[in-house]
């Protein structure tokens, strides 16, 4: 499996989040999310972003990073495997943005089986563009961030 860095979303001067890949023996991949810049955040919603004909997404782990604002996966476990819709990380004690950096979340795939030698696929995080990253400014408004997220290319071998 090859994994490179793709496309990226947003700007670095609004935060950076950034994806790094590595696989796992033949079928497995671990993605680790790090927030590597964060000018401050109150609320994101990152919403999980693969191709579920090639990969599985198998679990998560929380980083480090944004500690003290809540975690809210909204991921639901059904028979066919996970189905996962955003990652909110939501507001901390008094509204305060949290400025922390470092691990954010390690994200687990599989491919499945019927994928081909060649098959080329990405994983990433979105947002919707000024609504769903957020930081509070002084007078308590609410105010729009679009940090810089990268994708990753993945080969599969």
């Amino acid at each position: 499996m090859i994994v490179s860095e793709g496309k990226s979303i947003g700007s670095s001067s609004d935060g950076v989040i950034a994806l790094m890949g590595k696989a796992e023996g033949k079928n497995k991949l671990k993605v680790s999310v790090s927030l590597d810049k964060n000018p401050g955040y109150n609320f994101l919603r990152l919403t999980l972003d693969y191709d579920k004909e090639v990969l599985t997404f198998t679990g998560f782990e929380e980083g480090s990073a944004l500690a003290s604002l809540d975690l809210m996966p909204t991921n639901v476990n059904t028979p066919q495997g996970y189905t996962i819709t955003p990652f909110v990380f939501l507001y901390g004690p008094q509204n305060k943005n949290d400025t922390s950096t470092g691990s954010l979340l390690t994200l687990h795939f599989t491919v499945k089986k019927a994928t081909k030698a060649g098959t080329k696929t990405s994983v990433g995080l979105k947002y919707t563009t000024d609504k769903e990253v957020t930081y509070m400014k002084g007078d308590n408004t609410s105010t729009p961030r679009n940090p810089k997220i990268n994708y990753l290319s993945i080969q599969i071998g």
